[in-house]
């Protein structure tokens, strides 16, 4: 197959599973964020937080802002059998990060990082 013809083959992948996590999110659906999506965004850019995942869960299949972060947080942790983590509260493991200003529906802010803590230790 060519290369035009491989990325023909991705782009219609891209739409029928955009369309099918639409539907099951609006049936009452969890969404667990990964890195199943990242070959249809930057894998360069989004090698350390997804930043492109983020907003074709939040943009092109409608969830709301609070579940697109508990998508790669909480419900992400859970899924992977980690219940003390992916939420901040006492005796959880936590890993924080912080930027300046709102989150925008590009998730744009999560690429110039203000602070980076990890299992409590300041990595900037």
């Amino acid at each position: 197959a060519s290369a035009q013809e491989f990325v023909d083959v991705m782009l219609r992948n891209k739409e029928v599973t955009i369309r099918n996590l639409a539907k099951f999110y609006k049936n009452g659906g969890t969404i667990n964020l990964g890195t199943d999506l990242m070959h249809y965004v930057d894998p360069i850019r989004d090698a350390a937080i997804p930043v492109g995942e983020l907003a074709l869960l939040r943009n092109a299949v409608g969830m709301s802002m609070k579940d697109t972060i508990r998508a790669g947080t909480i419900h992400a942790a859970r899924s992977c059998g980690f219940a003390d983590e992916g939420m901040l509260r006492p005796g959880n493991k936590a890993s924080i990060i912080a930027f300046r200003g709102e989150l925008s529906d590009s998730f744009a802010e999560l690429l110039s990082l203000e602070f980076v803590m990890n299992q409590g230790l300041r990595l900037r």
